[in-house]
């Protein structure tokens, strides 16, 4: 984290101007690998989580956005996991054709293969390289390995840093109306009262994001 801090020293705003800060899907980056295959306890957040949000802090910014995809994926019995993981991707697959891209597009080739390919090897499938056996290793690209958690562990894990939600503006949820208009009726927004919005496929959420501040 010297990096970071250093990263961070460099970083000023003038009188005049405001920080922001922006997590787009990179919390759950720092995440540790789960490192179980059967029944899972839960896993907070882990130190790299806190470290990260305690450096944006110290910031001081203005506002502070997280983005997130949000699926309680990532603790309890395997069973548990396995249905909502069923539930979950099921309805991302739904959503990404209803956007557009149909089974022979190759965007959706790609992200099936790079992004959630991954994904669901990692909640159903098994091990990271951590926990495999001696001699057994995933060939993937660094940092792909990623965790899946609900909105409601990463507010715990914003407020007992210090953050509290900040409403969104009108305008913003407009915005966000207006673009879903352009595709069909099943796409959903759930305004949350602590300052978030859920994109949702079917009223499944899929994707959150929630505006905070100091």
């Amino acid at each position: 984290w010297k990096e970071a801090e250093a990263d961070l020293a460099s970083i000023g705003a003038r009188d005049h101007e405001s920080v922001v800060v922006n997590f787009m899907q990179s919390l759950g980056s720092l995440l540790p690998p789960r490192g179980c295959v059967g029944d899972c306890p839960d896993i907070l957040p882990s130190s790299a989580v806190r470290d990260m949000l305690v450096l944006a802090a110290r910031l001081k910014p203005k506002v502070v956005t997280v983005a997130e995809m949000d699926a309680d994926l990532d603790r309890g019995p395997f069973q548990r996991r396995f249905v909502n993981a069923l539930h979950f991707f099921s309805a991302m697959f739904d959503s990404i054709e209803a956007a557009g891209m149909g089974r022979d597009s190759a965007q959706r080739l790609l992200a099936e293969r790079i992004v959630l390919g991954d994904m669901i090897e990692s909640v159903v499938g098994g091990l990271d390289n951590a926990g495999l056996p001696p001699g057994y290793h995933h060939h993937r690209r660094p940092g792909s390995r990623r965790r899946l958690m609900s909105h409601e562990s990463w507010r715990q894990s914003l407020v007992s840093s210090g953050f509290r939600p900040n409403p969104l503006s009108g305008y913003s949820l407009s915005q966000a109306r207006i673009l879903l208009w352009r595709f069909c009726d099943s796409f959903t927004l759930h305004e949350h009262q602590q300052g978030s919005l859920t994109l949702g496929w079917q009223s499944k959420p899929l994707f959150t994001v929630s505006s905070w501040t100091l």
